[in-house]
């Protein structure tokens, strides 16, 4: 659930090869879903209650498309046509993600969930709506010493974006003048330290999480820039045959890291700046740059972190191009994981697509000669779910995977 609509998206780019896996949808037998809810008193009374989900016919995660009809005894009400197969992961807003529904206590809570092997009436209670907050009026969770690069530049791509770097306790002390770090860089930068603008104001705490495991000893003190996302994420982190603009792809995105970005960062900040303390990381279509940025260029990046990485993109390309790219990467460190709930389960098929792939991905690095727990570690998660909470969970496990001082 990182952008409102990437589903949908990627059914309009990449449908050659999407569809191509998972087959035309339109031949699929289907399941009803009834849904019954119950909304907080505190509901305004011109509100209208919309459904939105990793399905098409529930919105595809846009907060203001599908809308339920109020009953007469004050619940909410909506019936969906879904293909049999796999889940539906939905939530309720009240139009915006910054009316998404809550816990009890105003906390994040997980997408539900319903399985769509059969027609299914739901019986749902609301708890509470988010506090009507833009990203402009969202309270800031910034932590420890950031710095910013406004509107960053690139001969390389069309759009700029802003850089967050986060420096660990003490960078600035005489006492470590000579001291220089290990650089992680990680894409959708505005996700990782600051609830204020990150996506519907649930971030990483990439920077708590860090500066806590440093403290206690169980990392060395690391930098990490965060790369902010664009109006252009979409093809950015993607990379392959499927035409994409001029300035607007991974493979532009990739040679912006590597020739503008990185020496910025080793010029401004005191970096090891050789390809074993230089790493990449993202989750999602992110976790998937990073695999390609990382695999393809070996001789800047020495680890990649491919947090439920969306192999499915290309028809899967990523996994296939793993043979081309083996000679290169048998010194790489990877991290690879999936949520047990994240993508979709296929007609017949016991296990969802997202574990799916990775199972496929890891076989391909077996393969190659890759092996387990010196060149990758993969990660099944249970229960897990396409979304910043559930990688903010096992950050910290990424970190001690690249930058532990105790072997895992």
């Amino acid at each position: 659930m990182r952008v409102p609509s990437p589903w949908r998206v990627f059914q309009v780019m990449l449908a050659s090869g999407a569809m191509a896996v998972h087959g035309a949808s339109s031949q699929r037998e289907t399941v009803s879903v009834e849904l019954h809810v119950t909304v907080p008193a505190d509901t305004p009374e011109n509100a209208i209650v919309y459904v939105t989900g990793n399905q098409r016919a529930a919105g595809n995660w846009r907060p203001d498309v599908v809308k339920l009809h109020r009953l007469d005894d004050g619940r909410w009400h909506i019936r969906l046509e879904l293909p049999k197969g796999g889940t539906l992961d939905y939530k309720f807003t009240l139009g915006s993600w910054a009316d998404v529904e809550k816990s009890g206590n105003g906390g994040e809570i997980a997408n539900r969930t319903v399985a769509l092997d059969g027609d299914k009436q739901v019986e749902v209670t609301v708890k509470s709506w988010a506090k009507r907050q833009t990203r402009g009026n969202r309270q800031h969770t910034l932590t420890g010493d950031v710095r910013f690069h406004k509107s960053f530049g690139s001969k390389h791509l069309t759009l700029a974006r802003d850089i967050l770097v986060w420096l660990p306790s003490g960078y600035a002390e005489a006492a470590n003048a000579q001291k220089r770090y290990a650089v992680l860089y990680m894409h959708d930068g505005q996700n990782l330290f600051d609830a204020a603008t990150s996506f519907v104001g649930v971030e990483w705490k990439a920077d708590e999480t860090a500066g806590e495991l440093i403290a206690a000893g169980r990392i060395e003190p690391i930098i990490i820039v965060g790369i902010c996302n664009t109006s252009a994420r979409m093809t950015e982190y993607t990379y392959g045959t499927i035409p994409r603009p001029r300035g607007r792809s991974g493979e532009d995105y990739l040679r912006f890291i590597v020739e503008e970005l990185k020496p910025f960062i080793d010029s401004t900040y005191r970096t090891q700046s050789d390809r074993k303390h230089t790493v990449v990381a993202g989750a999602s279509l992110g976790g998937l740059i990073s695999l390609y940025m990382a695999s393809t260029r070996p001789d800047v990046f020495s680890m990649a972190g491919v947090l439920s990485p969306s192999l499915f993109c290309n028809g899967g390309l990523a996994i296939q191009d793993v043979a081309a790219w083996a000679p290169n990467i048998k010194d790489m460190k990877y991290w690879i994981d999936m949520g047990t709930l994240e993508g979709r389960r296929n007609p017949g098929e016991r296990v969802i697509s997202g574990m799916e792939y990775c199972r496929s991905l890891v076989e391909a690095f077996q393969k190659a000669g890759l092996v387990e727990g010196r060149n990758y570690k993969y990660l099944e998660v249970p229960n897990g779910q396409h979304h910043e909470y559930y990688w903010s969970v096992r950050f910290d496990q990424v970190l001690l995977y690249f930058f532990g001082t105790e072997a895992m």
